[in-house]
């Protein structure tokens, strides 16, 4: 067969605790990194609804050493991506490359998740963006039923909750 299959995962847990799964895919050069954490909604009230995802996705746009345009144009030079985000349960943030790119992604990467700046000049933008988002839970039948749904399955839960927040928390941030 022409298939490549892949190698099995490397798990180890690093001194400071930090598991890391590692997996090596034959002759595809590109590296995919991912960071998972507790947290999400699941950290989260009426009242703070919405800061996990501005904080997380504010973290890729200006770090101790890198503005959100280094930080995008290093990407986009290096045929890839970055992304963060908060879920249910968990902050996740990912990025991929191009392999010979991997040092000084690796490098970004971990700046964004242990030394973000959240930049007043990046929250504005990012704000109408995450009202919009919200906005557009209501328009349309789907999201507007997971939204009550949650809220009546979940009562009493931190679950009751979107990730993407509430208008009157985003819009004061």
């Amino acid at each position: 067969s022409d298939i490549k299959h892949s190698t099995q995962a490397e798990i180890f847990t690093l001194d400071n605790g930090l598991r890391v799964v590692l997996r090596q895919v034959p002759d595809c050069g590109l590296v995919s990194m991912v960071m998972v954490s507790e947290g999400g909604v699941l950290l989260e009230d009426k009242s703070t609804n919405g800061l996990g995802m501005l904080a997380t996705t504010l973290s890729t746009r200006g770090t101790k050493n890198y503005t959100a345009d280094e930080i995008g144009e290093f990407f986009s030079r290096a045929g890839g991506s970055i992304a963060a985000e908060c879920g249910n349960n968990t902050y996740y943030w990912r990025a991929s490359t191009l392999a010979d790119q991997f040092p000084q992604a690796l490098e970004i990467f971990s700046e964004v998740i242990l030394h973000p700046t959240f930049p007043q000049k990046e929250l504005e933008i990012l704000r109408p963006r995450m009202l919009a988002a919200v906005d557009r839970t209501d328009e349309d039948w789907h999201s507007e039923a997971m939204k009550f749904f949650r809220g009546k399955f979940f009562a009493g839960s931190p679950y009751q909750l979107l990730p993407i927040g509430r208008k009157e928390v985003i819009g004061s941030a």
